[in-house]
């Protein structure tokens, strides 16, 4: 079992759409992108995650000066 930590900083966009039928977020596919700004792009559901390009279709959108991730293992 592992976490995955994320941390933006600086954001300048947040878009996450919610609806209270669901229970919890599902992730089905990401795509992260650096910015020719250098800003960068994360969308944890794009349209097509194979595309590495930003597409007005691609939801769940977080834009930031920065990013840290951290992966971390969990014993079981």
């Amino acid at each position: 079992m592992a976490e995955l930590r994320i941390l933006f900083s600086e954001v300048t966009r947040l878009e996450f759409r919610w609806s209270e039928d669901q229970e919890f977020y599902f992730v089905p596919g990401y795509k992260a992108l650096i910015q020719s700004s250098g800003m960068v792009y994360f969308s944890l559901d794009p349209y097509d995650d194979t595309v590495a390009a930003i597409d007005p279709r691609d939801a769940s959108v977080i834009e930031a000066h920065g990013l840290l991730a951290d992966f971390v293992m969990k014993s079981g």
